[in-house]
């Protein structure tokens, strides 16, 4: 039988209430070792037997109701809704039993001291989450969810070969990439070791060829978003 092709699901939280403060590009993991909170931005890993907060924004880019819950990096997770939970299936499940605008509780502990946060559920639709599954990149293919956009290979050039919503306007599908800050781009590779190089807001120059004609795209490094791989 042949191989299933592995897939990731890329979690793209709104900025303006869930940007993700680590400066990492990816995380990856198995995602059915991982519950994502949307009310609080937070994702829930399992790992080595244990539940714990794998990342959660500032206070300051959380929604309003969640801001001030005393959450953080690392606090372990050892109850919802009252039950004991070892996995994030347990602990999904919870979740997902909980009805709309019902509380929520959250039994967590750190340093020694256990204590329970909660917050209202909300309906999904209300959500400023968006989740996106793709095939899994690989040394031919990459998706760049912060820039809004996926690379591929085409015989010896690298083209961008999938537009997200989020991505500028003049980005177009089928654009090949010759250069990145005037380093030539010849393998995704090399895109994504001038992309880590580039601190966010700094200015990302694209040379880029359309229809054999060559543009120049110029725009600021955004924040890094999340993805979450997992193998089917």
């Amino acid at each position: 039988m042949p191989l299933k092709k592995p897939l990731y699901v890329v979690l793209m939280f709104v900025p303006a209430c869930f940007a993700i403060a680590q400066q990492v590009r990816t995380m990856q993991m198995n995602a059915d070792k991982v519950a994502a909170i949307g009310e609080i931005g937070a994702l829930i890993s399992e790992e080595d037997g244990m539940l714990t907060v794998r990342s959660i924004p500032p206070k300051e880019r959380r929604p309003k109701e969640t801001a001030d819950l005393d959450i953080a990096v690392g606090d372990e997770v050892g109850m919802a809704n009252g039950k004991r939970v070892k996995t994030a299936k347990g602990f999904k499940e919870a979740y997902d039993a909980t009805p709309i605008a019902g509380e929520f509780k959250m039994g967590l502990r750190r340093s020694g001291q256990s204590f329970i946060v909660s917050f209202s559920k909300k309906d999904p639709k209300d959500m400023p989450t968006r989740m996106i599954v793709r095939s899994a990149g690989d040394e031919n293919s990459d998706l760049f969810p912060a820039l809004g956009f996926g690379l591929g290979k085409k015989g010896e050039l690298v083209v961008i070969s999938e537009t997200l919503p989020n991505a500028s306007k003049e980005f177009h599908k089928n654009d090949i990439v010759q250069t990145l800050n005037g380093k030539e781009v010849k393998t995704i590779k090399d895109f994504t070791k001038e992309l880590d190089a580039t601190k966010v807001g700094a200015e990302l120059k694209f040379e880029l060829t359309r229809d054999g004609k060559t543009i120049t795209v110029t725009v600021p490094r955004p924040e890094p978003r999340q993805m979450i791989f997992r193998n089917n």
